[in-house]
């Protein structure tokens, strides 16, 4: 499991900077939040949840849910450290 992501919000293109969150027990749709995001400013953007979903062909995915909604969409992973 990565330790950060750094992804492409699945509505503005933005890139997010997404901090793991050891322990963490909250949820979100059903899947655990592992990741905290924040906007290239530095402000709360929304999380991380469940695990990526990895391909070889495709841009790695993870669910990403906003700050402030329920909405849960599949957002590119850019970057991951493991």
């Amino acid at each position: 499991m990565p330790w950060a992501l750094g992804i492409r919000d699945p509505v503005s293109g933005s890139t997010l900077q997404c901090a793991g969150l050891p322990g963490a027990q909250d949820t979100a749709a059903g899947k655990r939040i592992n990741w905290d995001c924040n906007d290239e400013d530095g402000q709360p953007a929304g999380s991380g949840l469940g695990s990526p979903v990895r391909s070889d062909e495709k841009p790695w995915t993870v669910l990403y849910n906003p700050e402030g909604s329920s909405e849960v969409r599949r957002a590119d992973v850019l970057t991951a450290w493991c």
